[in-house]
């Protein structure tokens, strides 16, 4: 027991500069290992800190190899664009392939319903064409109410 209240304290370490020709005193501190452990732990900390404000918020991310830059993105948006019409571009063709080979075996060619029902088209509304047709006369009648300036502010 007596040993624990001598080590309770703990050892205090002095650091010390001093100009080596002169021996002259620059700089001294005192500090404990517990203190000692803090302060690198606080500076690693802190630096990690600044170093990842540093290339989170300022364009320097765009050197991390990876990263996208903005034109790499706007690259990458056109590309997706060009893909889509591609698609039915090529859609366009094997349903014009495959109605001319009907024609010319003589069958009937490919109605409409059955395109629209393969193609799998997730945006076609499952409204009548009478609720679709109230909604138009609704929207048509809307616009001829409200005339638009040249500025897109509506007036009446």
């Amino acid at each position: 027991m007596g040993r624990q209240n001598r080590e309770s304290k703990g050892k205090v370490y002095r650091f010390s500069i001093v100009e080596d020709d002169t021996h002259r005193f620059l700089f001294s501190f005192r500090v404990s290992k517990l203190g000692l452990v803090l302060a690198a732990l606080t500076t690693v900390v802190t630096l990690t800190g600044i170093l990842y404000a540093l290339i989170a918020l300022t364009p320097l991310r765009t050197t991390i190899p990876g990263y996208p830059d903005a034109h790499s993105k706007k690259v990458a948006v056109a590309n997706a664009i060009k893909i889509d019409s591609l698609e039915s571009c090529i859609t366009r063709w094997e349903l014009y392939a495959e109605n001319l080979s009907k024609i010319l075996a003589g069958e009937s060619t490919v109605s409409l319903d059955s395109i629209i029902r393969s193609s799998g088209l997730k945006y076609l509304s499952d409204k009548t064409m009478e609720e679709l047709s109230e909604q138009e006369a609704i929207l048509r009648r809307m616009a001829a109410d409200s005339t638009y300036t040249s500025n897109g502010k509506g007036s009446k």
